[in-house]
């Protein structure tokens, strides 16, 4: 292999080294992958799961109740950067994943389609709550390595939004009872990777990281 080619290629594999070297990086990770991998299966079986009975719902329903999901996060995205501000990170992360719960206790008894708007609205603030603080962290858990980090940490996520519907699809096919459907098995599966979250997010919480703040700092008094 030319020496102009190699060089690049063993960078990327001695900057991987250097950042899974970093246990925080890792834990990090974990929490963007079993986070995606929660949403993204109610969000996989969502649109489905309205179409079938006792729904019924025809598509244009289906797609305002999805896109309810997005549309909120456009007018409130910039709250919650002031509120990253004020309050800290970790703590608006944990304020996200509590709404997100909120939102799938909801999701989970919905029987009407303002129930699900409402719903669906509450998910996308939580997830942009705890969304927007994890992305601030993977780009400042290792300052001179923000780049491979916060590719680290979006990689592993967006494996656990793919992996998601190849692994839930036999619970909502096959695992549902008359009591509880395959889909709501999957709502209690997306709480659990969100406790999950909260797990690695304390951790985090405890360790000493460089440039951040993930508890509320101490009020200091002006004198």
């Amino acid at each position: 292999m030319p020496k102009n080619v190699s060089t690049p290629v063993a960078k990327v594999f001695s900057d991987l080294r250097e950042v899974f070297s970093h246990r925080n990086v890792l834990v990090l990770s974990l929490a963007g992958f079993f986070g995606y991998l929660g949403l993204a299966g109610v969000s996989s079986f969502l649109s489905d799961t309205l179409s079938l009975p006792p729904f019924y719902l025809d598509a244009v329903s289906i797609g305002i109740i999805l896109s309810f999901w997005g549309v909120v996060v456009i007018f409130f995205a910039p709250l919650s950067g002031h509120l990253i501000d004020r309050w800290g990170r970790g703590n608006v992360a944990y304020l996200g994943v509590f709404v997100s719960l909120c939102a799938l206790v909801l999701l989970f008894f919905s029987q009407d389609f303002w129930w699900f708007i409402l719903s669906m609205s509450l998910f996308g603030i939580g997830g942009n709550l705890f969304w927007l603080p994890l992305g601030m962290l993977s780009v400042e858990l290792v300052p001179q390595m923000r780049g491979a980090t916060a590719s680290v940490y979006n990689s592993l996520g967006m494996f656990g939004y793919t992996l998601a519907p190849y692994l839930l699809t036999p619970v909502y096919n096959d695992y549902g009872t008359s009591m509880v459907s395959g889909f709501q098995i999957i709502i209690l599966i997306a709480m659990f990777t969100l406790l999950l979250m909260v797990f690695f997010m304390g951790y985090l919480g405890r360790q000493e990281l460089p440039e951040i703040q993930i508890k509320k700092p101490k009020p200091t008094l002006i004198h």
